[in-house]
């Protein structure tokens, strides 16, 4: 088993080496198609290689939150070696956040009920990870097609809360209104 963290989250302090190349706009130094190079180059050196003719790598991904992109689209480039996923409570790539908080013109809107001004894709945050490609990598929930290892559709299995429950659970921890 291993877990990981990504350049600038939990335990991982270094920062992503292309934050820092000229011309990159501060905040959006890396995106998804970097993070999932970087998730590769990783495995490459920590899974060891399979002998010549042998199966390739079956990786099993549990995934949580944003990282459900990535393994969705690191099973989407490297299909050989992704034999399932778990999915855990995935943040929805193919919508704008704002979409699923409440309506700024609904009655008894109260805008100290939004923790933040906007929490789109566009919002920058402290990993530096850019999201604004999120909707073109990941347009759909069901695209691109998940191919495993030997051709056919991968293990896959997709865990999410009770709606009630977690609507109650992110008003107590996030003050999110339930919509």
């Amino acid at each position: 088993m291993l877990t990981y963290d990504r350049f600038g989250q939990g335990a991982t302090t270094a920062r992503d080496p292309l934050d820092e190349q000229p011309g990159k706009e501060p905040g959006y130094g890396h995106d998804f198609v970097d993070a999932t190079k970087d998730l590769h180059e990783l495995l490459q050196a920590v899974v060891p290689p399979q002998p010549h003719g042998s199966q390739p790598g079956r990786l099993i991904f549990v995934a949580a939150s944003i990282g459900v992109h990535l393994a969705r689209l690191y099973a989407h480039h490297y299909p050989r070696q992704v034999a399932g996923l778990l999915i855990l409570d995935s943040n929805v790539g193919n919508t704008e956040l704002s979409d699923l908080w409440p309506s700024a013109q609904a009655a008894g809107f109260d805008p100290g009920d939004v923790v933040a001004d906007d929490c789109t894709a566009d919002v920058k945050n402290p990993e530096g990870l850019d999201r604004r490609n999120i909707k073109k990598l990941l347009p759909e929930p069901g695209a691109p097609k998940l191919i495993g290892p030997d051709g056919n559709g991968l293990w896959l299995t997709v865990v999410g809360h009770d709606p009630e429950a977690f609507a109650e659970e992110s008003l107590k921890m996030m003050k999110i209104p339930e919509a």
